[in-house]
């Protein structure tokens, strides 16, 4: 199982011509999740084909309005398609009110529920589990309380070798314990260790999503060996006091988290307006010290399977 990343919009604070608000959108399998939610977020979804009625989880990394000032409108239209599924979402607590207060001004009353889970300020807190794979929480360091997410895969059951199948035809429920670790005991009593009998399922995939924040190194253990991190990269190396002044990070300390961490790609976003005729710059600085660096681009899809692909026009 491979996560895809839609990159929906990549700005920081205003959009431009190239760059949109910040939000993506992550696949696993058949369900969608949405990360952060800026202005102009649904009409993105639209524009690259993604069936927003299949969002059923929404994390929000912080009260800035580039990355939520578009979920007003996304949960509006969902009700006037008649959604009748809940739809959970992943903020600070702040968020439940400001919602609360915009729908009840506009008279809006949604028909699906709305299920909130305030984020707290812990370690690696697991927030989302199914059979699939976990999020987790990581408090960020940013002028307002903001959270990064980190998405992994559980790790799959072994797959049964098919010259064994061949040569036992086990039953069914002798497949499943297999499967669960078993080894696997003969007619005659020999002992077959399942080691011998199977073959791994690969590692499992992982995806973390790091918004607005300081540089923080003691992020490392929690990124250890991460696929893919997507990492905001506001300003350059010429920026460093005045990123530090405003709760954010160069793209030269984006890529030396991503070095200390293993990670095997890094995503460098959140792009500010300023670098809007060079941007080739911050991507120069990331690849000094972690060569695997590349600046995002609105309407890509990276995959966790083969880093990324070309988005399919329709």
């Amino acid at each position: 199982m491979s996560f895809s990343i839609t990159v929906l919009g990549s700005s920081a604070a205003v959009p431009t011509k190239k760059r949109w608000l910040s939000s993506q959108v992550l696949a696993c399998e058949q369900s969608l999740f949405l990360i952060d939610c800026g202005e102009g977020a649904q009409y993105r979804m639209q524009q690259f084909d993604i069936k927003r009625h299949r969002i059923q989880h929404i994390f929000i990394s912080h009260l800035h309005g580039d990355h939520f000032f578009g979920l007003v409108g996304l949960l509006n239209s969902l009700n006037l398609n008649q959604r009748e599924v809940s739809m959970h979402i992943y903020a600070p607590e702040p968020l439940k009110n400001y919602l609360e207060h915009t729908f009840l001004l506009s008279e809006t009353r949604l028909f699906y529920p709305l299920i909130f889970h305030d984020l707290q300020p812990i370690e690696n807190q697991l927030i989302f589990e199914n059979e699939s794979m976990t999020v987790h929480s990581l408090p960020l360091i940013h002028s307002i309380p903001t959270f990064g997410f980190i998405f992994r895969e559980k790790q799959k059951k072994r797959n049964i070798r098919h010259d064994f199948v061949e040569t036992f035809h086990p039953d069914f429920d002798t497949i499943k314990n297999i499967k669960n670790g078993a080894d696997f005991v003969t007619n005659d009593g020999k002992i077959i260790q399942n080691q011998l009998i199977t073959t791994s399922s690969g590692q499992p995939h992982s995806y973390a999503y790091f918004a607005d924040t300081q540089i923080n190194l003691n992020y490392q253990p929690f990124l250890s060996n991460i696929d893919i991190l997507y990492h905001e990269a506001t300003f350059s190396d010429a920026e460093t006091d005045l990123a530090e002044q405003r709760g954010h990070s160069t793209a030269r300390q984006a890529a030396t988290l991503a070095k200390a961490a293993h990670v095997k790609k890094l995503l460098l976003g959140h792009i500010s307006s300023r670098f809007i005729d060079d941007e080739s710059i911050l991507e120069q600085e990331a690849q000094s010290i972690f060569p695997d660096s590349e600046l995002v681009e609105d309407g890509r899809i990276y995959h966790t399977a083969n880093l990324y692909s070309p988005l399919n026009k329709k």
